[in-house]
């Protein structure tokens, strides 16, 4: 009688009974930054994204929760993607909500150059946050303020499109050298330093080139996934293709299919030589360590399939031995 009773309720009802709503509905602030295309970065104030859920939804954030990441990483951000507190900074990462009001939003604003340089394209902090004004209060004097449009707004989030970030991938044809990872990312502080135009790497490319500035080209990434990335490239001259994603051991890298080094640029991200010309470029992880892996793993299925093999063998001989084999005589002989 139930189900006939809600049988009936369903059909008097003019749109019928509601669905079920699915709690992992994207919101629609996060179906716009994917209307958006491209591979530029994101950045959430205030609780309004966190880096695990914009991973899990496929966004792009700058920040990422992992107990394990590269030194060259915490140093950047120390030393130029923050300028909170002690108690602030060991949670950047994770996109925890900040104790000073305003402090993602100064942050981004004095450190713009290297948030720029990282892609970070969209900025989202809540509705009631202005983040032209907070700019404003930075700079008041200043004439070639900052100006960020508004890219998208509803009655929670706004999200604010950076018009200074570098693409994902670009070319440089202007090129500079350091001992470390620190020197190199000290070099680039220097306000006359271009991180879109010139690089600073640790190693001298394989040809000794006069680095003048005078032509560099262009880069589009075509296949982007956490083990591989695929970048069309044109450089006017020879130049340096830069990937602003961690440099990290493990990554190999191939132009036009032909293996090359991968150069640590700026102390941070990764670049690779190119000549001039147009050109393919392939990102691709896939670690010793993962080599080795499979390497033990072999082994070690072989070993137990040939104790398998030989244990059964021997198994069955000792049962066939013990069944052919005659039985003692339990004959009572007395006391």
């Amino acid at each position: 009688m139930r189900l006939i009773g809600v049988a009936f309720l369903d059909t008097r009802s003019p749109r019928g009974f509601l669905d079920r709503y699915d709690p992992f509905t994207p919101p629609p602030y996060i179906e716009a930054l994917k209307g958006a295309g491209g591979h530029g970065r994101v950045m959430g104030g205030h609780g309004v994204l966190f880096p695990n859920y914009a991973s899990a939804v496929r966004i792009e954030d700058i920040r990422y929760i992992n107990s394990l990441s590269p030194a060259p990483l915490h140093e950047f951000k120390n030393r130029y993607l923050e300028t909170e507190d002690v108690y602030y900074h060991s949670l950047w990462f994770t996109g925890s909500r900040s104790r000073g009001v305003g402090a993602i939003e100064e942050s981004i604003i004095r450190n713009l150059k290297y948030y720029s340089f990282l892609g970070v394209k969209y900025i989202i902090l809540p509705s009631e946050i202005d983040f032209n004004q907070t700019a404003e209060l930075i700079y008041p004097d200043w004439d070639e303020r900052p100006f960020f449009p508004l890219s998208y707004s509803d009655k929670s989030v706004s999200i604010y499109l950076n018009e200074y970030a570098t693409p994902r991938a670009f070319v440089v044809d202007k090129v500079s050298y350091a001992a470390s990872y620190k020197e190199a990312q000290e070099a680039i502080s220097s306000g006359e330093f271009d991180v879109s135009k010139e690089v600073v790497l640790e190693k001298r490319l394989p040809m000794n080139i006069d680095w003048a500035g005078q032509g560099a080209g262009n880069a589009e990434i075509v296949e982007y996934g956490a083990n591989r990335a695929v970048i069309n490239a044109s450089a006017e001259e020879d130049g340096v293709l830069v990937l602003t994603d961690t440099f990290y051991p493990g990554w190999k890298a191939y132009v036009d299919g032909e293996p090359t080094e991968i150069y640590r640029v700026n102390g941070l991200v990764r670049g690779v030589f190119l000549r001039g010309g147009d050109h393919t470029v392939e990102f691709r992880y896939f670690p010793a360590s993962f080599l080795a892996g499979l390497a033990i793993s072999g082994v070690s299925i072989s070993l137990m399939g040939l104790c398998f093999i030989f244990g059964k063998g021997r198994g069955t001989q000792e049962i066939s031995e013990r069944l052919t084999k005659p039985a003692k005589s339990t004959t009572n002989r007395g006391l």
